[in-house]
Order: structure tokens, then sequence, then C-alpha cells
């Protein structure tokens, strides 16, 4: 099985790498394609077969067309299409354009993966591009969602041809991102007594206004003046300043800056419920990496963590932008705090690579074997 991945942020995050371990692992043939524009802010590095192209100008991002053509124009220069066997664009817009032209062009079937951009930016804002967004979904062999939230809000809200909708259900499977290894193998549950202590809220990733931090603090401002004892701790690094400012002005808030898994596993460890209410989120796997510590989360409606769980199983969801709704989550995950705890610990496992990538072998054999 040879796979050509079209993946315009492979080195961007550390999930992708990992995804192509594991699919060397079950026997997949991996070449990987990263078009850039020469930031070289890579997040990590590859063993694996990848080509870093940088072909784009700063200018481009303003002119899909242009930009398409010339990853195609590359592709067709440094690759030959006789052997493989099945193209994975990694999203919907800036990766599967060119996985339609590979299918139309040389008949190689494709998978598609549509994540939190191509719902919240390209068919949200980009109107003149819906169309041949809906062309790349039809077209498509395969279409995974990481969630079934992204699923029903594309469905519904952009397809509005019946035909086209029954077609992207049936050829639709949900397949969550996965959490590198070493937060599975460090799984970690105890019976935390929350009676009479301090309830340590935690937050771990970029503060920016899309995180949300500051509608966090608003809550937790509520829960005091209603008498709870709460702190709150931030992890990460500073996107916006001003964010900062607010963060400085409370002592119930600690701010820690930057810390590496194992220091992180260690502050997990001793505190109670994660809280994320991020605008837009593909996915957000620091929500499972605070599972693994039976820490139970809370997480957008609507977005990409929503609906992986019945709602109330390893945390609550909420309107992003609504103070009173993240204090109902709080209360609520206070009453069953031990349940919804271990739940965390044994639910965890979903998002194992191992078992991820296993289905989206057989996605690939699926689609060869249908060609």
């Amino acid at each position: 099985m040879r796979v050509f991945h079209l993946n315009s942020n492979y080195l961007y995050t550390t999930l992708h790498d990992l995804l192509i371990n594991e699919l060397k692992n079950h026997g997949v043939n991996n070449t990987i394609y990263m078009p850039y524009n020469g930031n070289e802010n890579f997040r990590t590095t590859s063993e694996n077969e990848v080509l870093c192209d940088n072909i784009f100008s700063k200018s481009d991002r303003f002119f899909y067309l242009k930009k398409q053509k010339k990853i195609i124009g590359a592709i067709n220069e440094k690759y030959s299409f006789k052997d493989y066997d099945v193209t994975h664009a990694h999203t919907l817009f800036t990766d599967g354009f060119a996985a339609l032209y590979l299918k139309e062009r040389y008949g190689i079937p494709y998978v598609v993966t549509v994540r939190n951009t191509d719902l919240n930016y390209f068919f949200k804002y980009r109107i003149n591009l819906r169309k041949l967004g809906l062309n790349i979904l039809r077209e498509a062999d395969k279409v995974i969602f990481l969630s079934a939230s992204y699923k029903e809000q594309l469905i519904d809200k952009y397809v509005k041809e019946d035909t086209l909708k029954h077609k992207v259900k049936i050829k639709s499977i949900i397949l969550p991102n996965g959490i590198d290894k070493f937060w599975l193998d460090n799984k970690y549950y105890t019976d935390k007594s929350l009676v009479d202590k301090e309830l340590k809220l935690i937050y771990i990733g970029e503060i920016s206004k899309n995180k949300n931090v500051i509608t966090s603090i608003n809550a937790i401002k509520l829960l005091r003046k209603r008498g709870m004892d709460i702190s709150y701790t931030i992890i990460g690094s500073i996107k916006d300043k001003s964010i900062m400012q607010e963060i400085q002005k409370h002592k119930y808030i600690n701010f820690l800056g930057r810390k590496d898994k194992k220091e992180l596993i260690s502050i997990l460890r001793e505190h109670h419920i994660f809280v994320m209410p991020s605008k837009n989120e593909s996915f957000g796997l620091v929500y499972a990496e605070a599972m693994s510590q039976s820490v139970p989360v809370i997480y957008s409606k609507n977005q990409g963590f929503d609906n992986q769980f019945e709602n109330g199983t390893v945390g609550y969801s909420v309107a992003y932008n609504s103070e009173e709704d993240i204090v109902k989550a709080i209360q609520l995950i206070i009453k069953n705090y031990k349940q919804i705890s271990k739940n965390c610990f044994v639910s965890v496992d979903k998002f194992n690579w191992k078992t991820i990538s296993l289905n989206i072998k057989n996605l690939y054999y699926d689609i060869k074997d249908n060609r």
C-alpha cells in the first residue's frame, strides 16, 4: 500500500508524524508532501519521507487558485504517480484541491480529512470557494471528520443538495486525533477528594483570544464571589499581551509559562478540572492529555472535541463565550467528580494512535479494493 500524503501542516504539529509512524508499523508506505511559505517555525522533525517545499510567497495566501496551481506544478515536477494507491489530503481546502487533481489526471482515489480551518474559515468566510469545497467532498472516496459535531455542522450548514448530503454521510467516518504514547504510558488515577479543599483549575495552551482565557477568569470571579475557594493555573506561551495583563491582576491565578510534558504530568495530577472554552478548535489534544491524568475537562460546544463523549461522561461542553455555562459545568463536575474522573482515566484509550492508524489503514485498503 503506497499512500501520497498532501499535508501543508505536517511539521507545524507533532500529531501528523505520530500517525505516519504508526501507519508505517502497519505496513503502509508513506510519501509526504508539505508545501510552505518559508516559515520554518516547525514544532517537530521527522525521520519519514517528507518533502518540505518552499514554493509560496507571502501574498499567495490571498490567492487560493494561484497557490493550488503552484502545488500541482511542484508535485508533477517532483513525483511520478504511477504506483500510488491512495492520496490522503489532510485538509479539505488547502490539500484537497491537489488530491482532486490527482484523481482526475491519474485516477488515484483519495480520502480527505475535514478540520477546523475548513469549517470555521473556508466554508464560513470564503463563500466564493464553497462550490469548490463541495466538489472536493463529492469526488472524495472517503471523508474523515474529527468529531460528529464537525460532520453535522458541515452537512447541515453547507451541503444543500440532498443527493450530496446522502453521499457524504455514507462515505464519512469519524476518527479523532490521537495523543502521544507518552501520555497513555503514564496514565494516572487517584481518588481525589474535593471536600473542604481549594478547587484547582488548569489551562494548558497558548494565551490567545481564541482560547478564551478571559472568559474562564470571569467564570472563576463569579464562583469566588459566591464563596468558592478556587484557583487557576495557566501554562503556555503568550500570544496576546493584553490577556497577560489581566492574568497578572489576580493573586489566585498562577502563570507558569511553558513546561515540557514530564512537568505537565506532575502539574496536572495536582489539579482538578481542565478548562479550555476555545472559540475554534480542530480537536484539542490537550483535553485528551488531561484525561490521561484523570482530570475532567470543560470544552467548547460544536468544536472538535464536542460529542467525542456524551455530555457529563468526561466533562461538559460550554458555549465558548458564556461565563455562566462554565460556572454550571464546574458545579456539575464537582457533584459527580469521582465518577467523571474515573471515566477520564478509562476513556482516554480512545485516543491511541495505534488503534486510530489501524482504522485509517483499513480505510485505505477499502478505497483501493473498491477502485
